[in-house]
Parts: C-alpha cells; sequence; structure tokens
C-alpha cells in the first residue's frame, strides 16, 4: 500500500473514531439526563446501527403507516432490508403479524402466507432485499393489526430482543 494511501485510510480511520467518540458522549449525556446513568447496551446497540446501517423496512400499502382502511379494503405488505455492511452475516429473519384478538402470525415463506405461530420466516445470510411484496389481502378482520420485519443477528430460531432490528407498521381495518 502506498504511503499516500496509508495516509488516507488512516486519515478516514481517525475522522470516523472521533465521530463516533462524540456521538457517544453525546448519547450517554441524554441518558444520564433522562435516567440518571449511562446506559451501555443502548449505546452499543446505537453504536452497531450506526456502523452497520441495517435497516429493515416494511410497508402497508406502501405507506410507513399507520393506515386506516375499510372492511374489505386490500392491504398490500411489502419489506425490504438494507443489511449494510453486515450483508453476509447469519440472522434470523422474520415477519409476523399481531392481530386484533392478540393472536401472532408469521409470514411461512414455503407457504406463501401468514400462518398462526411465531417463528422465523428464514434463517440465513443477509443480503439486499428489494422491496418484495408478501401479501395482498382483503381479508384481515375489524381492529388493530400490527406487522413487523426485522432480522436477529442470533440465528437461533428464537426471537433475540437484544440482537433484532425491526420495522413495524399498524394497520387499523374499520367495519361499515
Amino acid at each position: 500500500m502506498s504511503n499516500v494511501m496509508q495516509s488516507s485510510v488512516f486519515f478516514w480511520l481517525k475522522m470516523v473514531a472521533s465521530s463516533v467518540k462524540y456521538r457517544l458522549k453525546r448519547a450517554c449525556a441524554a441518558s444520564v439526563r433522562s435516567s440518571g446513568e449511562c446506559r451501555a447496551r443502548s449505546i452499543t446497540k446505537w453504536l452497531i446501527q450506526s456502523i452497520s446501517r441495517l435497516d429493515p423496512a416494511i410497508k402497508a400499502n406502501s405507506e410507513d403507516g399507520p393506515i386506516t382502511v375499510s372492511l374489505g379494503i386490500p392491504v398490500s405488505i411489502r419489506v425490504n432490508l438494507n443489511p449494510g455492511i453486515l450483508v453476509g452475516q447469519n440472522a434470523d429473519w422474520w415477519v409476523a403479524e399481531s392481530t386484533p384478538s392478540g393472536v401472532f402470525n408469521y409470514y411461512n415463506l414455503s407457504a406463501g402466507e401468514m400462518v398462526p405461530g411465531l417463528a422465523p420466516t428464514y434463517q440465513g445470510h443477509l443480503f439486499n432485499l428489494g422491496a418484495t411484496s408478501l401479501l395482498n389481502s382483503s381479508d384481515l378482520t375489524v381492529g388493530t393489526h400490527t406487522f413487523y420485519f426485522g432480522v436477529d443477528l442470533k440465528m437461533n430460531g428464537s426471537l433475540d430482543m437484544d440482537s433484532i432490528y425491526y420495522d413495524s407498521v399498524g394497520v387499523n381495518v374499520v367495519g361499515p
């Protein structure tokens, strides 16, 4: 590696380290103001998110939500994922729905539909996933449905809240 390239890489790393140090101080200061202590886990999660830019997204009828639809109106659920520098890392992929009755459904990739229960939709490497339609249904019941899309970085078939990155969208279905 040439001296110029080494200097450029060193300068870039120094700038990143300086920015991270500044942001950690600000995050810790805000945490101390609100809770009286600096929460290391929250700061660590913020740091990983900032560096990795892991960005799952879910939309209902092309909206970030929440949305309200009348009974019988079709609802389309689309997901996309930008794994940032974590591309290739193993993870549990989750697509779930919390129904008005309190039951959870998950998207079964083999069946191509939401089914009762809670299980990973997919287990495997993170990759760039463009906008992908998973559900287009007019059969949602009256009430509030919350749809979730996330990945947790512990590929073990369990929902690990300490390592999950997710997005959600609410769909309120109103009756006649």
